[in-house]
């Protein structure tokens, strides 16, 4: 049953979820010793930067291709029949009788809509930047990597020094994904993004194919799941294909006890109800769910639950701590 820890208590709480939840030992451990924090980002983050959601994302997409067929009927069909975003971008891609959206015009759509991010909350690229961690995410926008460089904290090897700046690099081929790409401040974009539009995965086709038993994608999660500390971040129970990856091969997984991944969970006060029916869910698959409470602000309440966390860690590069070791060692 979910509870309350003291520290919960005294950072603000809306019928017992606290808005700034404390960061659980193992995240903290993992990101400041270890060097073995992964952090998965989600649509949720995307749409704190004005991107649109799934749901905006598969109307825009439904109301340009009504445009292009001249045919409401076959669109509205599709949109009373289907549920599932991701079904309706598909039959977007086909259309009737193969005259359906180009995939350069579908994601031609994934662009941040009014204003972009809101002035009155913390920049959450930032705060995930401060993290100085691998990131994966599933979203197709490069928001968290483009054009933006940060002072490098600790310093080993040749290519760096200190106050150096080292851009956040990108990785969307398939190809790349894998473990030698997960270091801090690398992206890897496990269903590919707007930079490379033909290879973004968009339909079930697309989804089967990248999560196939021995395809690099699901090499590169047995690996991270199995041997890092996990955070989901931007998550919800919409974004099901990394969670269901889990559960089916959980038994290949095989974790500890110790619960080593985590997922920061929005919830309204009245909803504390459900905390207990939630974290049996996740326990499916070997997720903690760490509740939040979204009744004040709403989602924007995420970004300051990351600057927040941003200014509590000191991350370390799981390739530094390595090195570091390994000097140890000679003097021992």
């Amino acid at each position: 049953m979910y509870h309350p820890s003291p520290i919960d208590m005294g950072r603000g709480m809306t019928q017992g979820i606290p808005e700034i939840p404390e960061i659980p030992a193992q995240i903290r451990r993992a990101a400041e010793e270890d060097g073995r924090l992964a952090v998965f980002v989600g649509a949720g983050v995307s749409r704190l930067l004005g991107f649109p959601s799934w749901e905006e994302w598969a109307g825009a997409a439904l109301k340009k291709l009504a445009e292009k067929i001249k045919n409401d009927y076959w669109c509205e069909s599709v949109r009373t029949r289907f549920k599932d975003p991701r079904q309706i971008l598909s039959f977007c891609l086909h259309g009737p009788s193969g005259e359906g959206l180009s995939r350069e015009e579908l994601a031609g759509l994934l662009v941040p809509t009014g204003t972009g991010r809101a002035r009155d909350v913390p920049d959450v690229t930032s705060s995930l930047q401060s993290l100085n961690t691998a990131y994966l995410t599933t979203n197709y926008d490069r928001s968290l990597c483009e054009g933006i460089s940060r002072p490098r904290v600790v310093t080993t090897g040749a290519d760096t020094a200190l106050g150096s700046q080292v851009r956040i690099l990108a990785y969307d081929a398939e190809a790349d994904l894998n473990e030698g790409n997960l270091r801090a401040g690398h992206v890897l974009h496990i269903h590919g993004s707007v930079s490379d539009i033909d290879r973004m995965v968009v339909t079930k086709a697309d989804y089967a194919r990248r999560y196939a038993p021995d395809s690099p994608l699901a090499k590169l999660l047995i690996r991270v799941f199995r041997e890092w500390t996990v955070l989901f971040v931007g998550y919800g129970l919409e974004e099901v294909e990394v969670l269901d990856f889990l559960f089916r091969r959980k038994q290949e997984i095989n974790t500890d006890e110790q619960s080593r991944h985590f997922m920061l969970y929005p919830l309204y006060g009245e909803d504390l109800h459900l905390c207990d029916a939630l974290q049996d869910y996740f326990s499916e698959v070997a997720v903690e769910m760490i509740p939040f409470s979204i009744s004040r602000l709403g989602y924007r309440q995420l970004a300051f639950v990351l600057d927040a966390w941003a200014k509590q860690v000191k991350a370390r590069d799981k390739s530094v701590v390595a090195d570091i070791r390994t000097v140890q060692l000679a003097f021992t």
